[in-house]
């Protein structure tokens, strides 16, 4: 998890350098999951996939959603969004309050944590572009945003991926 804090740091000097342009950053996150991912069991208060309010990487001190909506005096919640997708639980989108810089953060069932690493590679490659509107911007998240992190479990360890990629689009 530091590692994705780390790169969200960098983004942030790097946005700062470019002014007046607006940044999107989307954050996937795979919850924690004693029961369905290939971890070393965590206490069941934190370690239930389902329950993103109490989980390691969403809802406990240092996840996700509570370090970036009560721990984090740069970033605000914008709203919470209702996603189309079954196996996310909760969609957050963030805005650093200094800067043009907005933050989708998605929390997966932790047993769909396969579902969640393909998102992932595949808006890696420019796939599944998302719009979400906030006011009267129009903010591109997965394959369009600017950058990409992921928290979580690394799954491949546990299980491959059979997903095809498009050709890259060129920016």
């Amino acid at each position: 998890m530091k590692n994705a804090f780390f790169l969200l740091l960098l983004f942030v000097f790097y946005a700062s350098a470019v002014s007046g342009q607006v940044k999107n950053i989307h954050v996937f996150v795979a919850l924690c999951d004693n029961e369905h991912q290939g971890i070393v069991p965590v206490p069941a208060s934190i370690g239930n996939g389902k329950d993103p309010r109490n989980n390691l990487y969403w809802g406990a001190s240092y996840g996700v959603k509570t370090y970036f909506q009560h721990k984090s005096p740069e970033w605000e919640l914008i709203k919470e969004i209702k996603s189309k997708s079954p196996f996310v639980l909760e969609r957050l989108l963030f805005k650093l309050k200094e800067k043009d810089v907005y933050m989708l953060a998605d929390a997966y069932d932790g047993e769909q944590i396969k579902v969640c690493t393909e998102d992932f590679l595949k808006a890696a490659n420019g796939q599944q572009p998302l719009e979400i509107t906030s006011g009267d911007l129009k903010l591109s998240f997965g394959g369009g945003s600017d950058l990409l992190a992921y928290t979580g479990h690394d799954g491949l360890m546990d299980f491959g991926v059979n997903i095809s990629y498009a050709e890259a689009p060129t920016r």
